[in-house]
């Protein structure tokens, strides 16, 4: 019944229907009342200007003696009794049947006293004075009866007319509280989880890959789970893969490098073999154990290039391990010693001790793109130096220009270390800039590269927790640094 909004949604609707029929059907009860309150206080006023109209005949008659007037006084009279007999005790004019017989008593008395004043005057004798006071009593007392049940009349429709204002606005005040439970309500069951969704979506648009709870009480919403779930895990295979194909680009384009770095130990080797093949009976045996030393070192100096080689290119699950940072990057210098351009420098400034959490093989390709585009960008220029220099990012000046962009970059609120990649090339134009880490940007020239190396590291360095920024200013070379958490002291570095 509950299992999905759109139920939830229908559930609040019929129960404010509900509850609203309730509420009008409860005003139109007591409207029904105030109507019958209303009738019944016209009868009441109809009767009261019955009685006041035979009384009026009846002092007429006092007055000028005139036959209509008594006729129409017994005409009235008659119309007092039926009344009084067919809705007296309806109307509440008479408490009980004995008051209605007493009341009908009275009324007969006054007819007959009337009829008595009549012949009397068409007699032409004298009226007696207790005749006309007894007729006046008995007027005055039907008066009473009608004029006090017409006051009280009054008064009950009064009371009803506040009744039913009174329940109006209760009615509107619950009608109101109504609306807002269901309304919140509402609020809990379906904008809660929505807003819940919008939540993470916006996370996801920061670059945090979180997925969401599929086990949702409502369809609608675990549907949507499951269909966000799985752009999250398309987009993260799409990732991986981008990085893969980016790492795979980047590593034939260092190929020549790195067989010239291999070439170096296998050279080597291959003298020192040759020297043993011609001359190893005349040769002094600690010469020949020096060179049968220096084979066993130079393979291993090949053997640890491939290794290297072989680690980089490997695809596996990401890790967050101690690394040690200076070691690390020889390691990626590796890649690059034998491809430096001519005239151009390149210099380590890095404190052994420094250490970093993250996975070896994804911030050695970042490094390496850094490194590579400063070569280039370096040698475009003609020569000159770059240099990879790293610090506790605590002793990084705040005003340092490298800095800019990074004021809110807190590498996980934790202790963290900046590595600078600095070179001597024609700077990047600050319009550039903003769009510097964009997907397939490149300032090289076609064929250069694949505009895919700086986005890539970017989104490395932000999924290890850190963050990469550059300064630049066209003619001055560029200056990119990367903040990546540090070791906790008693870490291995």
């Amino acid at each position: 019944m509950w299992s999905s909004l759109r139920a939830k949604i229908r559930w609040a609707y019929a129960s404010l229907l509900v509850v609203l029929i309730v509420l009008v059907a409860w005003l139109l009860a007591d409207l029904r009342a105030v109507e019958d309150r209303v009738a019944q206080g016209q009868a009441v006023s109809q009767f009261l200007d019955t009685v006041l109209e035979m009384r009026r005949f009846e002092k007429n008659y006092f007055l000028y003696g005139e036959p209509e007037d008594y006729r129409e006084f017994r005409r009235l009279a008659v119309e007092v009794g039926v009344f009084m007999t067919a809705r007296g005790e309806e109307l509440g004019l008479v408490a009980t049947p004995e008051r209605l017989q007493e009341i009908s008593r009275d009324l007969a008395r006054y007819r007959q006293a009337m009829a008595q004043y009549a012949e009397t005057v068409v007699g032409g004798g004298a009226v007696p004075e207790a005749l006309v006071t007894a007729i006046r009593n008995e007027g005055r007392a039907l008066t009473d009866v009608a004029e006090r049940k017409a006051s009280r009349e009054r008064e009950l429709l009064q009371k009803a007319l506040q009744r039913a204002r009174t329940q109006l606005l209760i009615a509107l005040v619950l009608l109101a509280g109504l609306a807002v439970a269901v309304g919140q309500g509402l609020s809990r069951a379906v904008i809660r989880p929505l807003r819940t969704m919008e939540r993470h979506m916006g996370e996801l648009g920061e670059g945090r890959l979180r997925r969401l709870d599929e086990h949702a009480s409502d369809s609608e919403i675990a549907s949507l789970a499951r269909a966000f779930n799985h752009v999250l895990d398309e987009l993260e295979r799409r990732r991986r893969s981008l990085v893969q194909s980016e790492k795979l680009a980047s590593l034939g384009t260092l190929l020549s490098g790195v067989a010239h770095e291999l070439n170096n130990p296998l050279a080597n080797i291959s003298s020192s073999c040759q020297i043993l093949r011609e001359e190893l009976p005349e040769l002094d045996p600690a010469f020949a154990q020096e060179l049968l030393r220096q084979i066993d070192e130079q393979g291993e100096r090949a053997r640890l290039i491939v290794l290297a080689l072989l680690d980089f290119a490997r695809e596996r699950e990401p890790v967050r391990v101690p690394v040690a940072l200076l070691p690390l990057l020889e390691r990626t210098l590796t890649f690059l010693r034998g491809s430096i351009p001519a005239g151009v420098a390149l210099d380590v400034e890095v404190p052994g001790q420094l250490c970093v959490i993250g996975d070896p093989q994804r911030l050695q390709q970042v490094f390496l793109n850094l490194v590579k585009n400063a070569l280039d960008a370096t040698a475009e220029r003609g020569g000159g130096r770059v240099l990879v220099q790293a610090q506790p990012a605590r002793d990084t000046a705040p005003d340092d220009p490298a800095l800019a962009g990074m004021d809110s970059c807190t590498a996980g609120g934790g202790a963290a270390v900046d590595v600078f990649v600095r070179d001597a090339g024609p700077g990047i134009p600050p319009e550039l800039l903003p769009r510097i880490f964009d997907p397939f940007f490149t300032t090289k020239p076609p064929g250069g590269g694949s505009g895919l190396g700086l986005f890539v590291s970017y989104e490395i360095v932000e999924r290890h927790g850190g963050c990469l920024g550059v300064s630049s200013r066209a003619g001055e070379g560029a200056t990119f640094v990367v903040r990546l958490p540090a070791c906790l002291e008693e870490e291995p570095a």
